[in-house]
């Protein structure tokens, strides 16, 4: 091939990884901003399902965060793509939670009239565990395939299937374990009312 020469050297420093890290934040901020406006609109101009559903993918964000730097895990591409996935899929167990406790809401007036306050707390109860199942389900079948790519699918793809785990299993209880209780803490306040519109 004859002798080689050297054009350029390029290494990655603190600086585009920090960089990388902001414009990380920026695309979360972003995403939990719309998904708020999607759910405020969804759920019949309620505030508090948006409210709920972000509070538990922040919290799945921190976690996802914390627990990649505290295995020693590099902030790159694969990271932000994996930060954003989790951001998207945290919030269908979320959603469909609300789906149900906004169901039972309304099938509890319809049978017992709207002048009286819905036992909010039951209702919440009961539709957590009637989704439950799927919840765990659809839980695990993907843990399986995550865990498929992060053993088998090389090094490229090991650091995004980590955070993937981490975000999924925390978004699992999240929507379970802060969404539905701080539906009942609003609720606490500000009391659902009939006539929940939305789609």
């Amino acid at each position: 091939l004859g002798d080689m020469k050297e054009l350029r050297t390029a290494s990655i420093g603190p600086t585009i990884s920090s960089e990388l890290a902001n414009n990380a934040m920026k695309a979360v901020v972003l995403a939990l901003g719309l998904q708020l406006i999607y759910i405020f609109f969804r759920f019949g101009n309620q505030i508090r399902y948006g409210i709920a559903a972000d509070a538990a993918l922040v919290h799945d964000v921190i976690i996802m965060i914390g627990f990649y730097s505290l295995a020693g895990k590099e902030v790159d591409s694969p990271f932000v793509a994996a930060l954003l996935t989790i951001v998207g899929y945290s919030v269908m167990d979320s959603v469909v939670i609300f789906d149900r406790i906004r169901e039972n809401i309304n099938d509890w007036w319809d049978e017992h009239g709207d002048e009286e306050d819905a036992p909010y707390e039951e209702i919440v109860n009961d539709s957590v565990n009637q989704t439950m199942i799927r919840s765990i389900n659809t839980t695990l079948t993907t843990l399986v395939t995550l865990l498929a790519i992060y053993y088998f699918g090389g090094s490229t793809l090991q650091n995004f299937a980590y955070a993937l785990l981490i975000g999924i299993v925390s978004g699992a209880y999240s929507s379970i374990c802060i969404a539905s209780p701080l539906l009942i803490s609003i609720n606490n306040k500000y009391p659902a009312r009939p006539n929940q519109g939305g789609g």
